[in-house]
């Protein structure tokens, strides 16, 4: 279906300056007709040099607006009710930001290294802590109540993404390795989605696993984010794939009507490395839930898609 696009327009507290966004990504910020946006969004970015990351709100309508909150590289975001809570990304410590009715609080942790997810349910924090292979609990003040520690070299397995499955945390993960030499140089197939308390695997022969999630009839979801794929299992065992080629899929969200999907561009290369293949800017895939006819693509002014939550 050919469409027309049209411009999204950028609120960045009132400039028009766009030195930010890297020329080497030029596509004007557009969303395609007929994508009247039924939900708003809040997008988080991952900063990869040399193209800056940061946190994103999207608008609900026929003509969204897209506005930069800051350009802050951040990861896990997530939301319930009047809760907000974000991780800052970092390779040495943890930093997370939980906004709330009552006010906005920090929450450090030196011994938590590049976080991915989080978590605030239960009066307790879910950490990903990827760069010492463990999932971390806090509670409400930060002290460390529960680790769930995986064997292995710091980084070795590369979890990532946590939700949680009939009632169960589960965890994405690159694989179970020793040391990320152990991958010989390939991921392909090493990637699971594991019950976090059991181990017991839930979903395997998967290449860099992100975002598992499940949907209101039961449909589970994940991220094949290194075949360029989302990949949907119904509860009756069958499974189904959305292709989107030169794309790195990452974030997902399901609001009234339409599935989000993040869609990055660049993984871990510069700017004289982009194939003609890859998509050049990260953007949103528009996908109707009943049908998982693709609607449209929001473009965004990052190269990466962290995580996507509805904010509406």
């Amino acid at each position: 279906m050919t469409t027309q696009s049209k411009t999204v327009v950028i609120d960045s507290g009132g400039k028009n300056d766009r030195a930010w966004f890297s020329n080497s990504l030029v596509i004007e910020p557009k969303v395609l007709d007929g994508v009247a946006l039924q939900d708003d969004l809040l997008v988080s970015a991952v900063w990869k040099p040399p193209f800056t990351g940061g946190l994103f709100a999207l608008s609900s309508g026929p003509a969204p607006t897209l506005r930069i909150i800051d350009r802050i590289s951040t990861t896990g975001v997530w939301r319930d009710h009047d809760t907000l809570l974000r991780n800052i990304y970092h390779n040495d410590f943890m930093i997370l930001y939980l906004y709330g009715a009552d006010g906005t609080a920090c929450v450090p942790n030196a011994g938590c290294k590049q976080v991915h997810d989080v978590r605030f349910q239960f009066g307790q924090f879910y950490v990903v802590s990827t760069g010492t292979n463990e999932v971390v609990q806090l509670d409400a003040d930060g002290k460390v109540t529960y680790r769930w520690k995986f064997p292995g070299e710091n980084a070795s397995w590369h979890l990532n993404c946590l939700d949680l499955w009939n009632g169960r945390y589960v965890v994405s993960c690159f694989g179970r390795k020793g040391k990320p030499s152990d991958y010989q140089g390939s991921w392909a197939g090493h990637g699971v989605v594991f019950d976090l308390e059991t181990e017991e695997v839930l979903w395997s022969g998967l290449s860099k696993p992100h975002t598992p999630r499940q949907d209101a009839t039961g449909r589970q979801y994940i991220c094949d984010s290194d075949t360029e794929r989302l990949l949907i299992r119904n509860p009756d065992g069958n499974i189904s794939e959305l292709k989107f080629p030169g794309a790195f899929t990452r974030g997902l969200a399901f609001g009234k009507e339409h599935i989000y999907l993040g869609l990055s561009a660049i993984r871990h290369r510069g700017v004289q490395e982009i194939s003609a293949d890859s998509i050049p800017n990260a953007r949103i895939a528009v996908i109707e839930q009943e049908t998982f006819r693709i609607s449209g693509y929001v473009d965004l002014p990052s190269a990466e898609v962290y995580e996507i939550v509805i904010s509406s």
